[in-house]
């Protein structure tokens, strides 16, 4: 049996032969069960030896009359015998050997020994086996909240369990305790009246659904194969909560083809995990008995965090540390140039917090980079928890941090505590009371604390937290979503000051959905369960108010960031795009000065950003530093040169982003007139701008000028 943190049952096993069966000690069965038994089966069992032979004798007369063997008259500890018996003849000879064994056994087993082998083999029909397992099934009662009549029905049932079936024969098994409470009156001496009353009690019975968590049950196989009762952490209302949750959210994913989900509860301060779904239904033919929570996926996005905690802590980053969104080229393994990223357009100067914060792919690759390539994100998640990634660090290469690896909701989801917990690991226990081992340390306090800042800041996460977002809550959390290829996985992780949940959508077999991402799908599961948490005085997190949360370390200094140069704005300035942080004393950005700008007040960036800039019309609060003719005449003199996209480049096609993030800018030094071609792809001109629409597959892009010189770039865009 496994029970939750109270003591409710979540899953019972049946035993090979299908019956479900509690173990019942005899101070537990009342005593009207006890006097009704006896009444129906061996009025005498406390005063005979195992064998009453004027019942015998009468037995045998009448058996030898009838010309065949008739049953009854064995006493309890006969029949214990039988039950406990391989199955015989049932012949005279069978019934003399059960006697013979009953008197050894009264004569080396007391009483109350006996009695109670004898009501935990007794079948009372429903594959219901003993009475706790009886009263349950029948009456989702235990043994002491049981009426004198509801006993009584109990106990004639063993007599012929298919026959007496009080769901098929209610009729029989009531006339059967009828018989049952006048042989008690008759054998106890009860009083007229009670039985009476005991009569008139109507049979209700329950629809009775046996727990079932068979995710769970594999889970704790190796706790439970003794037989023994396991107890968990698990908070039963909770679990069967975030079941309906997960269920409701599948059954409007339907459309998008989305089957299949689970969700995880973590509580971070102790370790122990509350809820755990693998199955919406386990009742589903089609994967309803396989734990999701265990299967290894692609998570997206999901990565990117431990990416930027590790520059914080190896690289000296912080929120504030300026990334350059702009096309970017990263040598593979096998010698060709590799775009990792693109989006709707590139943003050119964005700070580590709004790179998180809005999930851009070209800084996490480029940070990845800059860590020395995948192994240090590998060796961190394995060391975090992560142990379904394990192949080498060059077979996920740079698209580590975008998902190229698999992980499982479970681990992912420790992972996320350790963030919670300010960069301290956690080792999740299912089993009640089972000791937590020591903490490691994973990454410094002040890194996760800055991360933690960046996955609950509003302003960062504003893409995500518009009003009709499913994360846009009433009180804070921190949040991460994560689409993989093909949109065949949808996660969501989140936590706060007390929780960590983790909730993984999407197909068994790997189908692709239709288009839909971790946010819309996922994300809606997490709210409820949120909401649910918050909801629950004895689970509620908010005595922290949100206000406070996450906690700034007393070293922390509250600052305004500019979100182009990333340095820190006067407080007595004003700047609409100015974003809140605080960051540790000794990592504080200069304040903005005359040097960051331009004479015009222009933004003055490093070279670096001129192709970006050149193809970006729109952003006219920027300049490189040199003078605006100086650059016009540098790209005058230069040869045609394709800017964007770049030769035998592999872009990724990101299913997080929109479908407008499919479009690639085309980009040229070129100032004069030009012409774009190619041939598979469409190419539509916005805004004087050159919009490349791509599609998975090998493509030829053409651009001639008006001088008549020509360039080409081949490039290969794959579906992430």
């Amino acid at each position: 049996m496994i029970y939750d943190r109270d003591g409710k049952i979540l899953h019972h096993t049946p035993r090979a032969d299908f019956y479900r069966h509690r173990p019942v000690g005899l101070l537990e069965i009342p005593e009207p069960l006890i006097q009704a038994t006896l009444a129906a089966e061996d009025k005498r069992f406390f005063d005979h030896g195992g064998f009453d032979p004027l019942a015998n004798f009468r037995a045998i007369y009448d058996s030898l009359d009838a010309g065949r063997f008739v049953s009854g008259a064995s006493t309890v500890t006969q029949q214990t015998v039988k039950l406990t018996s391989p199955r015989a003849q049932r012949n005279l000879l069978t019934k003399a050997h059960e006697a013979l064994v009953a008197r050894r056994l009264e004569m080396s087993w007391p009483k109350g020994e006996i009695l109670s082998c004898y009501f935990n083999h007794l079948d009372y029909g429903n594959l219901s086996l003993g009475p706790k397992q009886a009263a349950r099934h029948y009456f989702d009662k235990s043994l002491d909240q049981l009426s004198l009549a509801e006993s009584a029905l109990l106990a004639g049932l063993p007599q012929a369990p298919s026959r007496l079936n009080p769901r098929r024969h209610p009729e029989r098994a009531l006339k059967r305790r009828d018989w049952i409470l006048d042989r008690m009156q008759i054998v106890y001496q009860m009083d007229a009246e009670i039985i009476a009353r005991a009569k008139a009690e109507p049979l209700e019975m329950v629809d009775y659904q046996p727990a079932h968590h068979p995710q769970l049950a594999q889970m704790l196989k190796n706790e439970s194969a003794s037989g023994r009762d396991v107890h968990t952490t698990i908070d039963a209302q909770l679990q069967e909560n975030v079941q309906q949750i997960l269920r409701a959210q599948l059954d409007k994913l339907a459309p998008k083809m989305v089957q299949h989900g689970a969700a995880i509860i973590i509580d971070h301060h102790s370790g122990e995990i509350l809820a755990l779904v693998g199955s919406a239904d386990p009742n589903q033919p089609n994967g309803g008995q396989f734990n999701a929570a265990l299967q290894a996926r692609s998570p997206g996005s999901a990565l990117k965090p431990f990416t930027y905690l590790l520059a914080i802590d190896e690289l000296g980053y912080t929120p504030a540390t300026i990334l350059a969104d702009i096309p970017t080229h990263f040598a593979s393994d096998l010698g060709a140039d590799e775009v990792v990223n693109f989006s709707r357009t590139h943003h050119g100067p964005v700070t580590l917090h709004a790179a998180l914060g809005r999930s851009l792919n070209t800084p996490a690759v480029h940070t990845l980079n800059q860590l020395g390539g995948p192994q240090t994100l590998l060796d961190w998640l394995k060391k975090s928890s992560i142990t379904t990634l394990n192949k080498p660090a060059k077979h996920y290469g740079l698209g580590l941090t975008l998902g190229s690896g698999e992980v499982n909701l479970l681990e992912l989801s420790t992972s996320y505590a350790s963030l919670a917990r300010g960069g301290l690991s956690l080792q999740p226990s299912l089993l009640k009371n089972s000791s937590q081992p020591a903490s490691q340390r994973l990454c410094s306090a002040s890194a996760a604390n800055m991360i933690t800042q960046t996955l609950s800041s509003k302003q960062a996460r504003a893409s995500q937290l518009a009003s009709d977002s499913p994360l846009n809550l009433p009180f804070a959390i921190a949040a991460k979503t994560g689409t993989s290829t093909d949109f065949r996985d949808q996660w969501c992780l989140a936590y706060n000051q007390r929780y960590t949940l983790g909730v993984w959508t999407g197909n068994l077999d790997h189908k692709a959905s239709k288009q839909i991402t971790g946010l819309q799908s996922a994300g809606p599961v997490i709210r409820q369960i949120m909401l649910a948490l918050s909801r629950r005085q004895d689970l509620a997190f908010l005595d922290t108010p949100a206000a406070s949360w996450p906690e700034i370390p007393a070293s922390f200094v509250p600052c305004q960031i500019h979100p182009y140069t990333g340095k820190r704005i006067a407080d007595d300035d004003s700047l609409a795009t100015a974003f809140q942080l605080a960051l540790p004393e000794d990592k504080l950005p200069p304040f903005t000065s005359a040097s960051d700008f331009s004479a015009d007040g222009k933004i003055l960036l490093a070279p670096i950003y001129s192709e970006w800039l050149a193809s970006a019309d729109e952003n006219k609060q920027f300049a490189i530093h040199g003078t605006a003719g100086d650059q016009q005449q540098r790209q005058l003199n230069s040869s045609l040169k394709i800017l964007s996209p770049a030769d035998q480049a592999t872009y990724l096609l990101d299913p997080d982003l929109p479908s407008s993030g499919r479009k690639l800018t085309l980009e040229t030094n070129y100032l004069g007139e030009i012409n774009w071609q190619c041939k598979s792809l469409t190419i539509a001109q916005e805004q004087q701008k050159y919009q490349l629409l791509l599609s998975p597959g090998t493509h030829q892009i053409t651009l001639t000028n008006d001088r008549g010189e020509q360039k080409r770039a081949t490039i290969k865009v794959i579906q992430q």
